[in-house]
């Protein structure tokens, strides 16, 4: 539903990403099977959008990565408590791996990242420190404080100097 919404209001649907948590542990409840992937929905701006092919740096673990071929679209990033530190009020860390390959396969240095869920910055992290910009929301007042002391040593335009 996401990505249909998305459409509608003008982005184009390039993928559907399945990543692949083989270290999840938690269920949603003692009823439910843990849930070892998630997905990713990867959106563009227009029709001609660039993908920049990667060599991973993943390993050979990683189903994404296969000799002679493309990127495919499992991948497999295990996640690790503390993701974001010390920090334990995320429900839902991604490892800093995941987002800096969706930075350096979907965005060229001087391009501006979108995060609608800016969570703990670590979209953020990845987009500043690979020289693209990021413009992030997080409703989570909590995380303020999280997300400052991530992005302290990284600078930014303020998004009037776009």
């Amino acid at each position: 539903h996401i990505a249909q919404r998305a459409e509608e209001v003008g982005f184009v649907l390039q993928d559907l990403i399945t990543w692949y948590k083989p270290t999840a542990i938690a269920g949603m409840t003692d009823r439910n099977i843990v849930s070892k992937k998630e997905y990713i929905i990867y959106l563009s701006k227009n029709r001609n959008h660039t993908f920049y092919e990667e060599n991973s740096m993943n390993g050979k673990e990683d189903p994404a990565v296969s000799d002679d071929h493309r990127l495919g679209n499992l991948w497999r990033f295990p996640v690790k408590r503390g993701t974001t530190g010390d920090n334990f009020l995320h429900k839902a860390p991604y490892p800093q791996a995941l987002t800096d390959r969706i930075v350096r396969i979907s965005t060229e240095p001087g391009d501006t990242v979108l995060d609608p869920f800016l969570g703990s910055g670590t979209t953020a992290l990845s987009a500043l420190e690979r020289d693209r910009q990021c413009v992030g929301f997080e409703l989570n007042q909590e995380f303020e404080t999280v997300i400052s002391d991530r992005l302290n040593s990284l600078q930014q335009k303020y998004l009037t100097e776009f």
